[in-house]
Parts: structure tokens; sequence; C-alpha cells
């Protein structure tokens, strides 16, 4: 059995067996219309579609089992990726999906890892080749190279490209990482994307405000402590003589029992007992007194006095 390309391509129908694995315009509307989710993420999966044709160049229909290998060289060489499925024909059309088999040996005594996309990102573009076995025929040839698909599928997972642009990750700068304290600035990026900062440096001088309004007073401090004395200030002038009566000298008065003595006055302002003298036997009982007194007139008055027979009692008043 020979397959052959579906329709656009003239060099594919004049080999008698080469399959083939371009995407026409209306496989790939429903492989995206079979498959939603792949619209938000790259597919792990590289259609296939061909045509499938017996010697005689009649279109086959039913179950076959296909195995697809794929290689780093056109002839020779062993697979670096290999599965079989059941693929259902249709009058000769059949579409079959790479990573969609189970995994197979490889020729060398290994069983196939499943399909990684990021295995291309490591062979350039135009270097990978499709084998493909029907039952138990040999594998066809030539090899088919495949194209952009697969490639293109791999550029889409972004997390795993190898170049931006041509340049490698390590060419761009890592995510930024950390924050600079409130009253620092950045002032550089490590190559691990922390940054570096240092403090921020001053403004411009702004323009004098209003002035705010008066404080408070505060409360009184505490009184310092005394000063050293002051120099004596000179004497005043002497006052104008005063009115009025003058006042009498100063002058004694005396009281003698022995005599009767007694004075009366109202001459003085201030008058005091200075001295007291008794004679005879002061033991003996009886009242023996001198007495001062001043009554509400202002007069004062000095009495000597004695009850007891034989003593004599004598008192001496100063006034002023």
């Amino acid at each position: 059995m020979h397959p052959v390309v579906d329709g656009d391509f003239e060099l594919m129908t004049k080999r008698s067996y080469l399959p083939v694995t371009s995407l026409l315009a209306h496989a790939v509307l429903a492989l995206l219309l079979a498959h939603p989710a792949w619209a938000q993420e790259a597919p792990t999966f590289i259609p296939v579609q061909g045509s499938l044709t017996g010697d005689d160049g009649a279109p086959r229909s039913g179950m076959y089992a296909m195995e697809f290998r794929l290689y780093a060289q056109e002839q020779g060489g062993s697979a670096f990726y290999a599965e079989t499925q059941q693929v259902s024909v249709d009058e000769g059309v059949f579409t079959a999906y790479l990573g969609d088999g189970a995994p197979t040996d490889l020729g060398n005594g290994s069983t196939s890892a499943a399909l990684d996309l990021a295995t291309f990102a490591t062979r350039p573009q135009g270097v990978t080749f499709l084998g493909i076995t029907i039952d138990e025929d040999p594998e066809m040839t030539p090899r088919i190279q495949l194209g952009s698909v697969p490639f293109a599928a791999f550029a889409q997972t972004c997390a795993n490209a190898t170049t931006i642009a041509g340049k490698p990750a390590s060419a761009f700068q890592p995510k930024l990482a950390g924050t600079c304290p409130t009253d620092q600035a950045v002032v550089g990026v490590g190559a691990d994307g922390s940054l570096m900062c240092a403090p921020s440096p001053p403004g411009p001088k702004g323009d004098t405000g209003e002035p705010g309004a008066d404080g408070r007073d505060g409360q009184d401090g505490k009184d310092g402590e005394n000063g050293e004395p002051g120099t004596d200030g000179r004497d005043g002038q002497d006052g104008a003589d005063g009115e009025g009566a003058a006042l009498p000298r100063a002058k004694w008065y005396g009281a003698d029992t022995s005599a009767s003595s007694q004075i009366n006055t109202d001459q003085h302002a201030l008058c005091a007992l200075t001295r007291v003298n008794i004679d005879g036997d002061t033991g003996a009982s009886g009242g023996t007194y001198c007495n001062v007194e001043r009554n509400s007139n202002g007069r004062w008055t000095l009495t000597a006095q004695s009850s007891k027979a034989g003593v004599r009692v004598r008192c001496s008043l100063y006034c002023i």
C-alpha cells in the first residue's frame, strides 16, 4: 500500500508512496474546533494527514496499524521518537496525531519517551524527518522532512523558549525583586533582579510658608536663686521737724512701803519695773509685792505693798 499526498502538491502524485505532514487550511480549522483548549496553550500533538492507496492505485478504507518515527537523519540512524496507533482510513484519507499513540521501541532496545515539544528546540528547523510503517510492511522511503508546524508549536511555549529575538535568556534582565524603604530610592538592579537602594537626595528648598499662629504662653519658671546683696544706698536727706508737743524725758520713779509711797502719771508711753528691794524677814507669811498698772486712760500706777510687820518693800520704775 502506498500513501500519496492529499490534493495540492503535484510532486507527491508522481511518487508511488509518500506520506505527508502538511497541514491544509481545512485541517487546521477542524483541529481547533475539535480541541478548544488548544486555543489557550500550545498543543502536544502534531497532526499528520495523507492518502492511502493500494498497489492498484485504489483508495483504501478501514483501520490500519501505523507506526510513526522521528529521525535526525533523512536516511539511516536511530529514531529519537516512536509510537504506534490505530488509524481510521476513509476513502484513502487519514489523519493521525503524533503524541496520541503508544510509545514503542526505538530500535535500539529502549522504549521511546512521550512526545515533548521541547525536543524540537534542540534541532534546527529542517533536520527532523518522519518515517511511517503500515501494518507489517517495511518503513516507507524516503522519509519526510517536517515543516515548521512543530517548531511553531514549541515557540508558543514561552516558558521553555531557548532564545528571544535570537538572544539567550541570560541577555535579559530578571524580574525585579524586593522594594526600597520609603526614605530611599532605587539606584541600580543586581544581576539576580534585586533592587539596590540608597538614601534619597534632598529635594529643592520650598517656598517659605506663612507664619504660624502664636503658641500659648508657657508656665512660669521657678524663682531664681537670690543674688548677691547690693551696695548700701546713699543716706537720704534729713526730714523736716515734726509738729506736736514734746514728749517728756525718761524718768525714774520709786515707791516705798515705809513711806506709803505711790506714783500716778500719764506722761509716759512705756514704763517698766526695774528693781525690787525687800528688807526684813522674807520668810514670814503675808503679801509683799510691787505692782505696776496702766488704766484705760493711759495712766501708770506703781504701788509698793507689804502686809508683813517689819518688812520694807522698795520699788523702782523706769519710764520713757
